[in-house]
């Protein structure tokens, strides 16, 4: 895959990530209590008992982001141990 592709994975995972970060701090600001979740891929109802859903979408996808700026960059490290 080139990194032109892998660019516009990126662009869209940051999307995504700035989608549900919108959403955590609306339910999180306590005066909203449902939120209407657009990523631009799918739309969902969100409420504050999702919060931690949330979270783990964009720790996961901040994952992903950090993969593929690997396999285009070159910016990952890997750990060789001996095996005895």
């Amino acid at each position: 895959m080139d990194c032109t592709k892998i660019a516009e994975l990126i662009a869209t995972a940051w999307e995504q990530i700035d989608a549900i970060n919108a959403a955590i701090l609306a339910l999180s600001s306590g005066t909203v209590k449902e939120y209407m979740l657009d990523t631009g891929q799918s739309r969902q109802r969100v409420e504050k008992k999702d919060l931690h859903t949330l979270r783990r979408d964009v720790e996961g996808l901040l994952s992903y982001i950090q993969s593929l700026e690997a396999l285009c960059y070159g910016t990952g490290n890997i750990h060789v141990a001996p095996g005895w």
